[in-house]
């Protein structure tokens, strides 16, 4: 058997290329709410569903797709809003809660739910609301 003696130099080079392939890049978890207000919803009609207020928003609802695109559009993270609950406030809320996982280097994080339009925060606002984003949408509007 012939043992092979590789030099530190191109070890070490491998392990540099590694590390740059994307493994540096800190992430950090977007926890989002998403409100529908002015739904007439009660707690009566928990779980919550899209099908309140003036005009459907069939698109909202438990595990409607959630994604995070950045400033150059794309995509950098994905989720699904979780089981919606009813609150009382503003003419009758379903809230739903979602998380993302994305990178912190982005300048802009714009976030889509459903069909609804894009919601943009910039990483600065992000950062200081401890990466805690709120969207909302009036359900009088359809």
């Amino acid at each position: 058997m012939r043992h092979v003696r590789v030099a530190p130099v191109v070890v070490g080079v491998a392990a540099l290329t590694l590390a740059s392939c994307g493994g540096g890049t800190a992430m950090q978890t977007v926890n989002g709410t998403e409100i529908l207000t002015n739904t007439g919803a009660t707690p009566a009609n928990s779980p919550c569903s899209g099908d309140y207020g003036a005009a459907t928003f069939e698109d909202l609802g438990t595990g409607t797709m959630v994604g995070v695109t950045d400033q150059n559009g794309n995509v950098i993270g994905t989720g699904k809003l979780k089981q919606g609950k009813v609150n009382s406030a503003n003419g009758g809320e379903c809230v739903w809660k979602f998380t993302v996982r994305v990178p912190t280097n982005a300048t802009s994080y714009n976030i889509l739910v459903g069909q609804r339009n894009v919601v943009t925060f910039t990483q600065s606002n992000l950062a200081s609301n401890k990466w805690a984003a709120v969207l909302t949408v009036d359900g009088t509007g359809g």
